[in-house]
């Protein structure tokens, strides 16, 4: 249980407004009026108010000021444009007084900026009673955010005062790329540049490009399976091994993404926006190659210069290091920086080298030298199937 960390009492300036026009009313029209009893009337209705506005006071500062927290369900990391749920649940742990017209809202600190949420109201909390408070989240940016506090706001109508209890929660999170399904078309753009660069064979050519045995994965060859071996594994013959004929550090592909954003672009406000899909276009290409068993290489370039370098070789561990990467990203001012990259990645020659591009130019256009082929923005969106919000 959360206990609050802050109980703040402070005046309501609308109520206290409204006290001082009816008491100036009262007053006027007490002098004005040629009722001989019209003072006393005044008088009546002012000490009516004024109880009442007491009373709201009264409830709204010494009922309610036992408030407990108890989180159920904190967010974990999850994709930008996708719903995750917070879930809370409010106590009122005093043994005889209700909590009376409540207003729950959490805040959120994303991209620098508090967002609070819509508030969650409670008209009524009985003693010793709870209640769930839960909220659907739906981030656009993606990065690192924080669910800052609970704040939990009473006030009686006719208040004087208005007192709100704060539980910290401090629950960071990471809002990964979105997600992206690209078209089953995307792997063509591999085609005329795996057998230029890449592996040219599927299959063993010879018996010396045998290398070792390892687990069988769907989509494998049956003709592979090593029966020895399998016989020998615990959970035979659900568990199979096939011959590895082909050396694992070789790449099919590499993708270089551009990171490169001056600070003085001419367009830097569209480049920051196509920077953020081709992240996500990025994650989904991998995923698709992955998905057929190509090798792939992810190099980029971060904010201080410095070379990320990741092998995609699992389709689930490995993607979600990615992610988490692309996910705190920023680019780089030296545009000239990513180019010396893809000029030497391309120089090695081991891998069909694809260039996740920001700008409409292709950059083999610019150096022709560079066997590189650009994906650009447009060319990017057309190989999006669709983009997955939830």
């Amino acid at each position: 249980m959360l206990k609050p960390t802050r109980n703040d009492a402070t005046l309501d300036h609308t109520t206290a407004a409204w006290c001082v026009a009816a008491l100036v009313v009262g007053i006027i029209v007490a002098q004005v009026s040629p009722h001989p009893d019209a003072s006393k009337v005044v008088a009546v209705l002012l000490l009516l108010g004024a109880g009442w506005v007491a009373a709201a006071t009264f409830l709204t500062h010494g009922a309610g000021d036992s408030l407990l927290c108890e989180v159920l369900r904190l967010p974990e990391d999850f994709h930008a444009l996708g719903i995750v749920t917070l879930r809370l649940r409010l106590v009122n742990a005093h043994r005889r007084r209700p909590a009376l017209f409540l207003q729950s809202h959490v805040r959120v600190r994303a991209d620098g900026r508090m967002l609070p949420s819509p508030p969650f109201i409670t008209p009524q909390l009985a003693p010793r009673e709870a209640v769930e408070l839960e909220w659907s989240i739906t981030i656009n940016m993606r990065g690192e955010h924080e669910i800052v506090d609970l704040r939990v706001r009473r006030c009686f109508p006719g208040s004087l005062v208005v007192c709100e209890q704060i539980f910290l929660l401090q629950h960071r999170m990471l809002a990964l790329p979105a997600v992206y399904r690209l078209q089953d078309r995307a792997v063509q753009l591999l085609i005329g540049r795996r057998h230029a660069a890449g592996r040219q064979h599927a299959s063993p050519a010879a018996m010396e490009d045998f290398i070792g045995v390892r687990s069988y994965r769907a989509g494998d060859n049956p003709r592979h399976i090593h029966l020895v071996t399998s016989l020998r594994m615990p959970e035979y013959p659900m568990e199979l091994a096939v011959r590895e004929f082909e050396d694992p550090t070789d790449d099919d592909v590499c993708l270089v993404l551009d990171t490169g954003i001056a600070e003085d672009e001419e367009d830097r406000e569209l480049l920051l926006y196509r920077h953020e899909k081709s992240l996500s276009f990025s994650v989904a290409l991998c995923r698709l190659l992955c998905g057929r068993k190509y090798r792939v290489r992810f190099r980029f370039l971060d904010a201080d210069g410095k070379a990320r370098d990741l092998r995609i070789q699992h389709p689930v561990r490995d993607l979600a290091r990615l992610e988490s990467l692309l996910a705190r990203v920023k680019p780089i001012s030296s545009r000239k920086a990513v180019q010396q990259l893809l000029g030497k990645q391309a120089g090695l020659g081991e891998a069909a080298v694809l260039f996740i591009s920001l700008r409409e130019i292709a950059e083999e256009r610019r150096q022709p030298r560079l066997a590189v082929l650009s994906v650009t923005p447009d060319w990017q969106m057309s190989l999006v199937r669709e983009v997955v919000d939830s």
